[in-house]
């Protein structure tokens, strides 16, 4: 079952009991290189596929937009570890049909696990979304959600992602490389991005969450982005350090805290400042000061589902058409800790109607 939230936030989440996130696979560095003379038309320039990839996920834009993730926690044994999946869709992506007094749409998710070259599990599975209102059926932020956990032995795998709506033809497909971690008494988990989340309290059981398989936040409008982490063993808690590192490695933000023993386990929850990380790919570091293991998750800050998927200085490039270049200017000296609240400075200055959740001046500046 597909369960539905409210329009501000994720919609959904499927396979609830059977349930997904974080980073499998390291996170690799980017720099763009495009020329920034002409703005695409074609969808390319909001399409965050080249973005999603680099930092380890699988993804496509067209003709299903997608984005598929993976992280790891402990079972009771450490031959064996849990490994979710989860894949985020946007209502667009799918074909609504009226029912009764709602929008339905159903969709796929095929997910092929291969080891060496061979098939070692597989699911196949059918979800139906409900929304109540046509509006939602045009979401292009990460508005459904599918989860599944598996278990797996350590090792190197592939996962084959195939995404498909039931109401058309048009699929997608792309593969993963993960490497699944033997966790035992000293390590911790993968991080988890979240909107929800209850901690488990023993081995033999599953976190149940609502994940965000995109881990992105939305520059001038989240104010932070959550994270689960677990560690493993019978200390009463854990000191760890959590820093979080620009694609040039720069820290942008760093602290420490401690994960306190819920139960059979240890678990918390932290919260990331958004504006601290400023726009592009960062990468959330946790290091368990007992035992010094470590995880990461990249995160991703953007400017918003319908605007330029692009770093800061991009996208001032692509603004220089749209206003003085002074304003520019103040916008691109700016230290990197004082740029969220300058881009909102300068969000509420342009915006044509205050009054409305979508920026139409920006909207219609890149749509034409």
């Amino acid at each position: 079952m597909t369960i539905i939230s409210g329009l501000s936030r994720p919609l959904l989440a499927a396979g609830f009991a059977a349930f997904l996130l974080a980073c499998g696979g390291s996170t690799q560095s980017r720099s763009p290189s495009r020329t920034l003379e002409v703005l695409p038309t074609d969808g390319a320039l909001t399409d965050a596929t080249r973005f999603y990839r680099a930092m380890g996920l699988a993804s496509s834009h067209s003709p299903i937009s997608f984005v598929g993730k993976t992280s790891f926690f402990a079972s009771p044994t450490p031959d064996t570890t849990v490994m979710l999946v989860s894949v985020s869709i946007p209502t667009r992506s799918l074909t609504f049909a009226r029912e009764a007094d709602v929008y339905r749409a159903q969709y796929s998710v095929q997910l092929r696990l291969n080891r060496a070259g061979a098939e070692v599990q597989r699911v196949d599975a059918s979800e139906v979304v409900r929304v109540g209102s046509f509006r939602e059926t045009t979401r292009t932020d990460e508005s459904v959600i599918f989860q599944r956990y598996v278990r797996v032995a350590p090792g190197g795998y592939t996962i084959g992602f195939n995404v498909r709506d039931m109401g058309s033809t048009r699929a997608s497909a792309d593969t993963l490389g993960v490497i699944v971690p033997r966790l035992g008494s000293e390590s911790v988990s993968s991080p988890l991005a979240v909107y929800q989340i209850r901690a488990r309290e023993r081995l033999d059981s599953l976190p149940r969450a609502l994940p965000s398989p995109r881990s992105t936040a939305v520059f001038g409008r989240d104010s932070t982005i959550n994270v689960y982490l677990e560690a493993y063993g019978n200390a009463a808690a854990v000191p760890i350090r959590i820093s979080v590192r620009n694609e040039s490695g720069t820290i942008l933000w760093a602290d420490t805290s401690s994960l306190p023993r819920v139960g059979g386990l240890l678990s918390g929850l932290v919260s990331i400042p958004v504006a601290r990380l400023g726009i592009g790919v960062g990468r959330v570091s946790f290091t368990r000061l007992d035992t010094r293991d470590s995880s990461a998750t990249p995160v991703f800050v953007s400017f918003g589902d319908d605007l330029p998927v692009a770093p800061f200085e991009d996208m001032l490039a692509y603004l220089r058409f749209y206003v003085a270049p002074s304003r520019l200017a103040a916008l691109r000296n700016a230290p990197p800790q004082q740029r969220a609240q300058m881009w909102i400075d300068f969000l509420r200055a342009t915006d044509p109607d205050p009054g409305t959740p979508t920026h139409e001046g920006l909207r219609d500046y890149f749509g034409r």
